[in-house]
């Protein structure tokens, strides 16, 4: 990936709170978007997709017995967690349209300009 592409990405990127952890959400693309809305997204597969990275997490949050150690974002690891954790889907699915919606109302303002 180049330096640019990395910029971008991580531009689109911004933190969610919640059940005292930080998310890493990913604004989604006008493309990938829409594409969720085709299939018929849900707001886990919206969570599932849009968070890549996490602060404050342990290995002892996510499995009982395991280290008390910060564990570094793995998309598998965040994906099986997730499964567990339903009260998080609708508000982590949610802030992504809102992330997404800010996006393109900023956009639409630019182009009136």
């Amino acid at each position: 990936m180049s330096a640019l592409s990395n910029r971008m990405k991580k531009a689109r990127q911004s933190p969610f709170e919640i059940g005292g952890y930080t998310f890493i959400i990913l604004r989604p693309t006008v493309y990938e978007m829409v594409r969720y809305k085709e299939e018929g997204g849900t707001p886990y597969k919206l969570a599932d997709e849009c968070v890549v990275d996490w602060k404050g997490v342990h290995e002892c949050d996510i499995i009982e017995g395991g280290a008390a150690e910060e564990i570094p974002f793995d998309r598998d690891t965040w994906s099986a967690w997730l499964q567990e954790k339903g009260e998080w889907w609708a508000p982590i699915g949610l802030r992504v349209i809102q992330v997404f919606n800010e996006y393109v109302e900023r956009t639409e303002a630019a182009t009136k300009n």
